[in-house]
């Protein structure tokens, strides 16, 4: 009978340059030493990611987390702790609007021991984080031939990484995600095969796009199966073996799927297609590569690594045609079937880069892979594997050293992106629970911190938890449908980031700061048949005149308001705009005209009465300017400049009248 192969023989065979003159020195760990290293490589990220959020704190004076998603997880997970029910608002807006239900499980299960809601997502984000780095560097054993070396660089990569240390501390799932991933690819190149379809099961649990890795390891075996024909791998991977790994994966993933249709009706959360239906654009998906995931792999410290990624792609492209296995043949499907899902579906990274952070540990995997394997193949000729070494050793001082340089300059960072947040949403969530009554119905953009902390029941407009508007998202007239759903849900109060939502001609509440060219949120009084919001085309044109604002082009200002005017006739700040336009024009008629525009659509526009008023004063038509001053003055009534016009155009009037 024919003697069946080992998988270290084939490896052996299939990767015969490994040995190179004792290039990739191997290292058994064991005892004091090894405990000592685990030891180190968890506590270092709970050290490293303490210390952003101690800078934080220190900065801005209190807690937060830079994306608001934070405390949408922490409102279900609260929910389900008090009321065993998976919902956003008590026990009365059941839906299936969690991407990571298995994230909201676990802070479920902490809220029933804490309900410090800060202390309790840093402290999950962070003991992920601290058992990935753990993970990645058993796995790096296990690729690198027990190349301690190697594996300490790619472990300490990903330990000083700046993405995993700022996403530790985000409230979000990520941490958690990025370790059952990890630790599933070190079940599958460990043969567990029991446990390995059990975190197949956790995956789906844990984010949709999870199934992009388990389409990796299938792919992965039956490349195994059929083209490496691989014999060990086919005694261990039995027809017995396999049906009872798809039936421990049913029974866990198929839980999942069921749990969403029978809240929803749909087999992935309200998330997965509110998102999708926001970036839908066909040239968003061509471009997607080009313009949003390779500059997030090569910003900063990163740019360092695309050479290592490259060698490592080459040499698997190298190894399937002449079918050898390839260590990274599992990381490489991953990141093209990831890819490829988020280029079909959702052609976005998102805020940060976060849709893609996931990929970040196999990125570190094949960049310090790739390198290895370069010079293991220079050391062929070569043949002086101290000196190759000490090369290795030098070019790993410069990764660490820019890793290092981008993990303090990302610190700052964290702090400055928490406050914000702060400022915006978790500002506006704490005016709105102190200004509005228990029982009033508030129509919220961003539902994270204003649902956490108001306890007020929502409308979500983005349609995370609001299934109707959600189905409804991509329509043209969406604001409008928007608005009488609102009406017919006895919305009170409204508050929006006005770059998403602008409503027009009515005075804001309470503003966020406006100081900033990215995003104000707004409160309003939501009046039913008068509460108006502009159109998404309008906005996107008005949006854009105010991000060019600085460069005073008038004719550009003039056109951009034109086309607004046209899609939207009586917002009023869009005459307002038009009359500054013919300002930088000198255009005086048009200046005068557009300013009664504004006021003739809202009234209670301050500057514009301002304005109008001070022109007509200017142009000596001060009994016309006396009206528009004493407006000002109703709406402004401290204003020492408009009391000082007004006492000018009354002594003028008086030497008229004499």
């Amino acid at each position: 009978m024919k003697k069946t192969k080992s998988v270290q023989q084939i490896r052996k065979k299939n990767e015969s340059a490994q040995s190179y003159s004792g290039f990739d020195k191997q290292t058994d760990l064991s005892g004091y030493i090894k405990y000592l290293i685990y030891f180190v490589l968890i506590a270092l990220p709970v050290f490293l990611a303490y210390n952003y959020y101690s800078n934080a704190l220190k900065v801005n004076g209190y807690n937060s987390f830079q994306l608001d998603d934070g405390w949408i997880h922490l409102q279900f997970a609260k929910n389900l702790a008090e009321y065993f029910s998976f919902s956003y608002f008590k026990d009365e807006m059941v839906t299936a609007g969690s991407t990571s239900p298995l994230y909201t499980f676990i802070i479920a299960i902490g809220f029933l021991i804490t309900n410090n809601e800060m202390l309790l997502s840093y402290f999950t984000g962070i003991l992920f984080f601290a058992l990935s780095s753990l993970i990645i560097f058993k796995l790096s054993m296990r690729d690198f031939s027990k190349d301690f070396l190697a594996s300490l660089i790619c472990a300490g990569l990903f330990i000083l990484d700046r993405m995993m240390n700022f996403i530790s501390l985000s409230g979000m799932e990520t941490t958690m995600y990025v370790f059952i991933l990890l630790l599933a690819a070190y079940f599958y190149k460990e043969r567990k095969t029991y446990s390995l379809a059990v975190l197949l099961g956790l995956v789906i649990w844990s984010r949709p796009d999870g199934v992009a890795f388990i389409a990796a390891v299938t792919v992965d075996l039956i490349l195994a199966f059929f083209y490496f024909k691989n014999e060990e791998i086919k005694k261990i991977y039995t027809k017995d073996i396999l049906l009872k790994m798809a039936g421990i994966f049913v029974l866990i993933s198929g839980a999942y799927f069921l749990m969403n249709f029978m809240i929803s009706g749909s087999l992935f959360p309200n998330t997965y297609s509110a998102k999708v239906a926001y970036f839908s654009d066909v040239e968003k998906k061509i471009s997607y590569i080009t313009d949003k995931v390779f500059p997030f792999f090569s910003s900063l410290s990163y740019s360092l690594y695309i050479a290592g990624f490259a060698a490592a792609v080459i040499k698997f492209v190298f190894d399937i045609i002449k079918r050898r296995i390839s260590e990274n043949s599992l990381y490489i499907l991953f990141f093209v079937f990831f890819l490829l899902l988020y280029m079909i579906k959702l052609p976005e990274v998102n805020r940060f880069g976060r849709y893609v952070m996931p990929l970040v540990p196999f990125f570190i995997l094949l960049t310090v892979s790739g390198y290895r394997e370069m010079l293991i193949f220079i050391n062929k000729f070569l043949k002086n594997a101290v000196i190759l070494r000490f090369v290795f050793i030098i070019f790993a001082g410069i990764l660490f050293y820019r890793s290092i340089e981008d993990y303090d300059n990302f610190k700052n960072f964290y702090a400055q992106q928490c406050k914000y947040i702060h400022d915006r949403q978790v500002k506006t969530a704490m005016w709105l629970k102190e200004n509005t009554k228990e029982d009033d119905i508030l129509g919220v953009h961003d539902i994270g911190a204003i649902g956490f902390y108001t306890g007020r029941k929502l409308v979500d407009v983005a349609g995370l938890v609001t299934p109707y508007l959600n189905e409804r998202l991509t329509e043209k007239n969406y604001s409008q449908i928007m608005t009488e759903y609102l009406k017919e849900n006895g919305v009170s109060y409204i508050a929006f980031l006005r770059e998403w939502y602008r409503p027009i001609n009515q005075k804001a509440l309470f503003k966020t700061p406006d100081n900033s060219p990215q995003e104000v949120m707004e409160v309003y009084k939501f009046i039913p048949d008068t509460t108006y919001v502009i159109s998404k085309d309008a906005n996107y044109i008005m949006n854009k005149a105010l991000r060019n604002l600085s460069k005073k082009d008038g004719n550009d200002l003039v056109n951009s308001m034109n086309m607004v005017t046209e899609l939207e006739p009586e917002y009023a700040e869009a005459y307002y705009l038009r009359a500054y336009g013919y300002s930088l024009l000198n255009n005086k008629s048009k200046y005068e005209e557009d300013l009664k525009n504004t006021i003739k659509h809202y009234p209670g526009f301050k500057d514009a009465q301002l304005n109008l008023g001070m022109f007509l004063m200017e142009n000596n038509r001060y009994v016309e300017a006396e009206g528009h001053l004493k407006k000002t003055l109703e709406l402004d009534p401290t204003n020492k400049a408009v009391q000082d016009s007004l006492k000018v155009i009354e002594e003028f009037i008086m030497k008229e009248n004499k």
